[in-house]
């Protein structure tokens, strides 16, 4: 049999769990019969609270909950230093939950049980659990997610990529080859648009995705060494730095100069794109303003519950490094 709990007792009653805690709280907002009816029920089913848990409770509602992916590279491991750093100044203790997308509903609830005083989520939760935050005064805010209906903050990445085709086009490149996404994809139909709007054709075999994993370097070596030698580009945009970095590795073993022959940019400016021989070419994400936009929208939902919805999209930005310099390619 198994042993009596908060929620035994709700079922017991008729009622939600919270209104059992209030009602053993005291709180005054119970209906008198509803409480005699609960410590009845508590009393028959042989429920007893736990100190300990209760305490625990209370620690757990000083504490912001961060559900995120789960990845182990660089620049994921830079945005949780900043989190991290920035929740901690604000007061708060700080819990983190990765998860992937098919499991970060059950993530949600689970960390909504615990009752703490926000939760950050990179992944958008069911209307029904996102209202059941509201229910019980717990804020939530999105980070790296849009969405409409509660405090977010993105990137505009289409632009970033835009940006980066261009750039690569007006430095004399016009075979550029998207490595790591499909065309379909984010990026693709931002790579798309832009060869469009140049008057370019969209050649599929220089799009080639590649699955986003725990080694990215490796992909983008393994993509780059295994390419048909009848595939001609004199440019590659890739999905992220990491495998950008494993491209010119690649290029490098096969005899092909970079940038002489080819062009390389990445996309996040981790810290080893700038110590890379060459440096590399990349799309910054502001990743500080980022966490910084994202505790910010969080405390504003926790000091004004009731105030309207805020969605903010930041820019990224194009570094220029040696990977594209114009003077090795003319």
């Amino acid at each position: 049999m198994s042993k009596p709990n908060v929620v035994l007792v709700a079922r017991e009653c008729g009622v939600s769990p919270s209104t059992v805690c209030r009602a053993l709280n005291g709180k005054s907002d119970i209906n008198e019969k509803t409480r005699e009816r609960i410590l009845e029920s508590c009393r028959n089913l042989g429920y007893v609270r736990n100190s300990a848990a209760r305490m625990l409770r209370k620690s757990l509602q000083e504490s912001v909950a961060c559900i995120v992916g789960d990845h182990h590279q660089e620049l994921h491991q830079d945005k949780l230093f900043h989190l991290k750093r920035l929740i901690s100044e604000a007061g708060f203790r700080w819990g983190i939950y990765p998860t992937d997308s098919g499991s970060a509903g059950n993530v949600f609830r689970d960390v909504l049980c615990t009752a703490p005083a926000g939760i950050i989520t990179q992944f958008e939760p069911e209307g029904a659990d996102l209202s059941a935050a509201v229910r019980n005064s717990v804020a939530v805010a999105g980070y790296d997610l849009y969405t409409s209906k509660f405090n977010s903050v993105s990137l505009d990445r289409e632009t970033g990529v835009e940006q980066a085709i261009g750039h690569l086009l007006d430095t004399g490149r016009s075979r550029v080859m998207l490595l790591g996404d499909r065309v379909n994809g984010m990026r693709g139909r931002a790579y798309a648009r832009t060869l469009g709007k140049r008057g370019i054709h969209l050649n599929p075999r220089l799009v080639l995705d590649a699955p986003f994993g725990r080694d990215l370097y490796s992909y983008g070596y393994e993509c780059i060494r295994t390419l048909p030698k009848d595939l001609v580009f004199d440019a590659v945009l890739c999905i992220n730095d990491a495998c950008a970095i494993g491209a010119v590795r690649a290029f490098h073993e096969r005899g092909i100069s970079v940038p002489r022959d080819v062009a390389v940019v990445g996309f996040d400016n981790i810290m080893v794109s700038s110590y890379c021989v060459p440096s590399l070419t990349t799309v910054a994400q502001p990743v500080v303003e980022m966490a910084q936009t994202c505790v910010q929208l969080l405390l504003q939902r926790l000091s004004r519950p009731k105030s309207r919805v805020c969605s903010k999209v930041l820019d990224t930005k194009l570094v220029v490094r040696e990977s594209t310099a114009v003077h090795s390619f003319r």
